[in-house]
């Protein structure tokens, strides 16, 4: 059990003012649809009890919320937290990157320009194509499956990349001026 979009909104606006970024990238996964997951602080402080959640939620919750993420009620409330997301980064004059693990899942938000009017990074990215035949270790992404993620972002947010509007994928890609561990923008001033 992870975050859904409230639960991403809620942090964002708690610490875009404190660290004030450039940017925001939200990963946009399939728990983004469920129930809050809210954890009292005996769940955190008790490894025992964290282990007897965990449990309840993997035999007995997470089908339900398997069966429930497509329902009209969860679908428009993740359009409403992604709004709110929006709202709150253009009101912080800040560019936000929806990177989707599910691509049929943008399909879900509005119609809107895949740039920025500014000519900042592209709104939608593919990141579930990116990730395809990535082996996965406990469901979770491993190491090597982030590092090419982590590639693939930089690459297009920084413009190295020219990104399709209709696939959210890089249709050309620009060489890494900055070496392999730095995301530096195409022109190479940053």
């Amino acid at each position: 059990p992870g975050y859904n979009a409230a639960n991403i909104a809620d942090h964002i606006e708690r610490t875009v003012p404190e660290f004030d970024p450039d940017l925001i990238v939200y990963l946009v996964h399939k728990n983004d649809f469920d129930d809050a997951f809210r954890v009292g602080d005996a769940v955190v402080s008790s490894s025992l009890v964290r282990l007897a959640r965990f449990a309840y939620y993997r035999v007995f919750k997470q089908p339900r919320e398997k069966r429930l993420r497509e329902s009209p009620e969860r679908i428009a409330r993740f359009q409403a937290e992604i709004e709110r997301i929006s709202t709150f980064a253009a009101s912080r004059g800040v560019p936000l990157v929806l990177a989707f693990l599910k691509w049929e899942n943008r399909a879900l938000l509005p119609d809107s320009d895949q740039r920025d009017r500014d000519g900042g990074p592209p709104r939608y990215l593919n990141a579930d194509a990116v990730l395809e035949g990535e082996p996965k270790a406990d469901s979770h992404l491993t190491a090597a499956a982030y590092r090419k993620l982590a590639a693939f972002l930089c690459a297009a947010i920084s413009g190295r990349a020219s990104i399709d509007p209709e696939t959210g994928l890089a249709a050309a890609m620009a060489p890494d001026e900055g070496g392999p561990n730095q995301c530096v923008p195409a022109t190479g001033s940053g």
